[in-house]
């Protein structure tokens, strides 16, 4: 899928999600205050309007953007792009390690404390 067919893929996922999520519960209550619906039948109507958009959100989600990022991960990436990507990971298992090091040195304080204060 090309870019500009997924920005309009996505564009108009989005706004049909809006559209039914926001439109139609908006249009019940407008139709119970102007025309006197239900109350009963516009609380029906809202809750399955936001449940179907939901639905429609999850499977606009897990279709068209899993596809896209699916895209961006094939997509070979420079040399230069690739030694980031490295130096960002050795610079976030070094912060583990220092992590896990203060974490056990916590541990040797919260004992001597335990011990210190009975």
């Amino acid at each position: 899928m090309g870019k500009a067919a997924f920005v309009s893929l996505a564009v108009l996922g989005i706004l049909s999600v809006m559209l039914i999520g926001a439109g139609v519960p908006i249009a019940s209550v407008y139709c119970t205050i102007k025309y006197g619906l239900n109350i009963v039948a516009a609380t029906i109507i809202s809750f399955f309007a936001v449940l179907c958009a939901g639905v429609l959100g999850f499977f606009l989600f897990a279709f068209v953007f899993e596809d896209h990022a699916s895209d961006i991960l094939r997509e070979e990436m420079s040399p230069r792009d690739r030694e980031k990507l490295n130096l960002l990971r050795s610079h976030l298992r070094a912060t583990l390690d220092e992590l896990d090091e203060i974490k056990v040195l916590l541990g040797d304080i919260r004992d001597v404390l335990k011990e210190a204060g009975g």
